[in-house]
């Protein structure tokens, strides 16, 4: 388990493979690449915002949402699942051909 705080807007992309959870929090997350959920959990539950112009694409494992309603990129689901009583939002295409979403 890792927590990863980010409190400025950044020119990357976040890729969660792996057992285990990370969770990322910190107010505002912001940047412009691109998050992947491969294995395990990836839980963004405690963010008061998220946001990024890359796409959203969950391959296994989980994206934890909590709460959290915002808008996102394209977003894809291929395997595992998005969890949480929040909303996910897409600005752009959507695919899901598995998972739980």
């Amino acid at each position: 388990m890792g927590t990863c705080a980010i409190t400025a807007a950044a020119l990357f992309g976040l890729v969660k493979d792996g057992a285990g959870k990370e969770t990322v929090s910190g107010g505002q997350i912001i940047y412009t690449g691109g998050t992947t959920v491969k294995n395990g959990t990836l839980d963004i539950s405690g963010a008061t915002a998220f946001s990024t112009s890359g796409s959203i694409s969950i391959q296994g494992g989980s994206l934890f949402i909590g709460s959290l309603s915002q808008s996102v990129g394209a977003f894809q689901i291929t395997g595992g699942s998005l969890d949480g009583s929040g909303q996910l939002t897409s600005s752009g295409n959507y695919e899901s051909s598995g998972g739980d979403g």
